[in-house]
């Protein structure tokens, strides 16, 4: 996974962003917050009952039916906080063929976001890239050698760690830095991060791969 994120534009502009941002923002977690508790964990990504949930619409669900509850993986990225930045994250990803193993790529200039009531900071990076040719869409078992934890290419279990990886880049811990330092093109790194990921979170994301779609939504069968 690479995310190596670049600022862009004028330095008058960005602080008029970033100022935008950090006082604005407050008030949007808190509405957002409120509206994701009263209508539930998908709210932008519901379903007919008839229909079946594409890969990342089911990836999406299961990392943010962990996200709204206690437990260690939710602790370690902020909780219901977490969520809410997943929400912002998922609209800007699109599919694209890199050639290689990459699972997912972040790039281009970010926005800086701080809600103080909450102390949660955040970022949000301008382009999301999943790649078709990695272990989120393939199953391709060449790619199972790459894959840190024993955990197998195509996989639901994959594809939430993938998204969790991503949501510890945009994340700030209670030290001020992100939760997992970038990537960049940097395969070690990224599987030193994908194993952070995975001693925090592999029990509940079992837990929550192990879910129907309907469980996980809160709809009835």
């Amino acid at each position: 996974m690479d995310t190596k994120p670049h600022r862009s534009g004028t330095r008058l502009s960005l602080c008029f962003l970033l100022l935008l941002i950090v006082f604005g923002e407050t008030a949007s977690l808190a509405a957002q917050a409120n509206d994701a508790s009263e209508r539930g964990p998908v709210r932008q990504q519901t379903l007919r009952r008839s229909e079946k949930p594409d890969v990342l619409q089911q990836a999406y669900t299961d990392v943010y039916s962990i996200l709204q509850r206690p437990n260690r993986c939710s602790a370690f990225f902020g909780g219901p906080n977490a969520a809410l930045v997943l929400q912002q994250l998922v609209p800007r990803v699109s599919s694209v063929s890199m050639g290689n193993e990459l699972w997912v790529r972040m790039s281009g200039s970010y926005a800086l976001a701080y809600d103080v009531s909450r102390k949660f900071g955040y970022r949000l990076i301008d382009k999301v890239e999943i790649n078709l040719d990695g272990a989120f869409y393939s199953s391709a078992p060449k790619l199972n050698a790459s894959i840190p934890g024993g955990m197998h290419a195509g996989t639901r279990e994959i594809r939430a760690v993938a998204l969790l990886h991503e949501l510890g880049h945009l994340i700030q811990g209670p030290d001020g830095k992100w939760l997992l330092p970038d990537d960049g093109d940097n395969f070690y790194r990224s599987n030193i991060n994908t194993e952070r990921v995975l001693r925090e979170c592999r029990a509940d994301v079992r837990s929550a791969t192990s879910l129907s779609f309907d469980a996980a939504t809160g709809q009835s069968p």
